[in-house]
């Protein structure tokens, strides 16, 4: 359901309120490293539900803010739906002028990965055609797909990846303490990582479906943990190499 109630009441009213909407409310999103454009669309006149697709290659965020242009927009509804399966809806019901950047709307926890965001709206003036709406996210300062992780990353253990698809199982255990997200390194050979399953140590699981390839040499994103600081009993992981000459070796890091 679209809400399409809601969209033609705040389509009604909203001629009355632009006179008294500022133009650029809001600066535009900084052009750095940090604010990145997680994607765009065209947005009609009629009532409409979008998906914006991101996905776990793009690193964790901790905020997101919205820029229009070409026509008026009406958000009815923004919902974000996060790596490890759970959503948001954040708190944005909002009329956008062409060319305004909406504020910052902070995510809930911190470092999330972004599976997609959902956005019920609809362009506001007929004669002005449609509009697009574009989607920034505040990328979190240590994302570094190729690098050393660094920081609080700990090193959880180590396993030979063959050309089968195959199971396998690392254990962690209480003495390694408590973590908030995982990621993983590889070398030697590419991968490619179909399922992960961590079981914390109270017999909770949490599943990934990822389904990704990891080049040789680089690291995963980082993959959030349901919960704050959780403890680990092991985690399984369905895998396998990409191409033919020897084995590849995948490093589990934790981050604390």
């Amino acid at each position: 359901m679209f809400r399409r109630t809601f969209l033609a009441g705040i389509a009604g009213i909203v001629v009355a309120a632009i006179a008294t909407i500022p133009a650029h409310a809001h600066p535009l999103p900084p052009q750095d490293d940090q604010w990145v454009m997680l994607g765009q669309q065209g947005v009609g006149l009629n009532p409409d539900r979008d998906v914006f697709y991101v996905g776990p290659d793009r690193g964790s965020f901790d905020a997101l803010r919205f820029r229009v242009l070409g026509n008026q927009v009406a958000i009815a509804e923004a919902r974000v739906f996060y790596g490890n399966g759970t959503s948001e809806v954040l708190d944005v019901k909002e009329h956008m002028q062409p060319g305004e950047s909406s504020q910052a709307y902070d995510l809930k926890g911190q470092h999330r990965l972004i599976d997609r965001i959902e956005l019920v709206y609809q362009s506001e003036m007929p004669w002005a055609g449609m509009a697009t709406m574009q989607i920034y996210g505040l990328q979190f300062a240590g994302y570094n797909p190729g690098g050393n992780p660094g920081g609080d990353w700990a090193v959880l253990g180590t396993k030979d990846v063959n050309l089968l698809v195959d199971h396998d199982s690392i254990y962690v255990g209480p003495d390694s303490g408590k973590f908030r997200s995982i990621r993983f390194h590889v070398t030697n050979r590419p991968i490619h990582l179909y399922d992960i399953r961590v079981t914390f140590e109270n017999g909770q699981v949490q599943r990934y479906d990822f389904n990704a390839h990891i080049p040789a040499g680089t690291y995963s994103p980082g993959l959030d943990l349901a919960g704050a600081y959780r403890m680990i009993d092991h985690i399984d992981l369905v895998y396998r190499t990409e191409s033919g000459g020897g084995h590849a070796k995948m490093t589990l890091y934790g981050q604390r």
